[in-house]
């Protein structure tokens, strides 16, 4: 697999040398100069040698779908005014990182997805040239500005903000069904293990079994659940109110008839959560141990101030450390749950105090001010150093 690297890449550390770790510095500069510099330095040359012919017909686009976050971006891209139906559209894209009914639901006939790695390598430049490609994913151009390095200025996708969501989610007719996971609101719950082959193992953003286990317990006295990805839960058999994937297939039920029919989301921030979210514009709840930008890139929020929400009001945070939240009782649990499914101020829990974001520039992380209003919530005792 040899998509190219199309964030920022520091070059291989010369330290690597002078520890004998020979292999791994030669390692680097190949994944260094074949997945980075190469197609960044031929894009240069492309952009204006034959870049202007391409422009008209033709889009390239930055989005790195080797894991399942960015076809959520990608997707969501296809919905956007700024795919058009008379320009060709291409993606670089890695095999079983998505499953392929979502392929079929999206794809477009003018949207084409290379997988060959070969090709992957030899067409890489055509997405290093300004004039011909956009920026789908927006870590690409915020790790740039973190690193303090010139960028390109590649058009950008949509800011997503509530009138974005709320114009590609107009369809809410469905059918009545008569199986027993629509017999009452489904509860969509991703708790992130990083035991998906295509995941990061040993992430803060994972979620404790012990804790999910907990949240399971009691959001399925009241709502069905639906266990996302590799979420996992010790007794499910003994609930008749916790679903899976193997409960589709045995009743033909496609994933996106559930989450379309989905009343909330609760997870850890990854692309099992902001898959459902943002595509099917849902109400979520994030349990997250995250760097406070990744909240720019998750939203493609541009660079400016905020009169209003920035962060689409469907959308809570709760910022909290993952020893912090392991920790909380099943009371707090419980607060925590009932507050956010009837719309309430999470910030009236002990420990939380919530906040709006007032802007997103580029080299900074995104400033926040108290807000009673405000959907970010952060637990003080996890974040008791940002000086916010």
């Amino acid at each position: 697999m040899v998509i190219p690297k199309f964030g920022f890449l520091e070059r291989p550390d010369i330290d690597l040398l002078k520890s004998f770790k020979i292999k791994k510095y030669l390692s680097g500069w190949k994944y260094y100069l074949g997945r980075y510099k190469y197609p960044n330095f031929t894009g240069n040359l492309i952009n204006y040698v034959i870049g202007p012919i391409l422009k008209n017909k033709f889009v390239f686009l930055r989005c790195d779908c080797d894991h399942f976050g960015p076809w959520t971006y990608l997707f969501l891209f296809t919905k956007s005014q700024l795919f058009k139906k008379d320009k060709i559209y291409f993606c670089l894209a890695r095999k079983n990182t998505i499953n392929r009914h979502w392929i079929n639901l999206y794809r477009k006939k003018n949207l084409i997805l290379i997988f060959n790695p070969i090709l992957h390598f030899i067409l890489s430049p055509l997405f290093f040239a300004p004039i011909i490609a956009l920026d789908v994913n927006a870590h690409n151009y915020i790790s740039f500005f973190r690193n303090n390095i010139k960028y390109k200025h590649f058009r950008r996708m949509n800011e997503l903000s509530d009138d974005f969501l709320a114009s590609i989610n107009n369809d809410k007719s469905l059918p009545k069904r008569n199986e027993s996971i629509f017999n009452n609101k489904i509860v969509l719950l991703y708790a992130r293990t990083g035991n998906w082959r295509f995941s990061i193992k040993n992430s803060t953003r994972n979620m404790s079994l012990e804790a999910s286990n907990e949240l399971i317990r009691i959001i399925s006295k009241s709502y069905n659940v639906f266990l996302v990805g590799d979420t996992q839960f010790s007794n499910k058999s003994k609930n008749k109110n916790i679903f899976d994937e193997s409960y589709l297939l045995k009743n033909n039920i496609s994933i996106s008839e559930i989450y379309k029919r989905a009343s909330f989301v609760i997870g850890s921030c990854s692309g099992g959560t902001h898959f459902p979210s943002l595509i099917f514009n849902i109400p979520t709840l994030y349990i997250a141990d995250i760097p406070l930008w990744h909240l720019k890139a998750i939203y493609n929020l541009p660079a400016s101030n905020y009169k209003n929400l920035s962060i689409p009001k469907k959308d809570k945070w709760l910022l909290i450390s993952k020893e912090k939240f392991n920790s909380l009782t099943s009371n707090q649990y419980e607060d925590i749950l009932q507050i956010f499914f009837k719309g309430g101020d999470i910030s009236s829990i002990k420990e939380f105090n919530t906040y709006r974001c007032d802007r997103s520039f580029n080299k900074e992380e995104p400033a926040f001010t108290k807000d009673k209003k405000g959907n970010i919530h952060i637990s003080e005792f996890s974040y008791n150093t940002l000086g916010i």
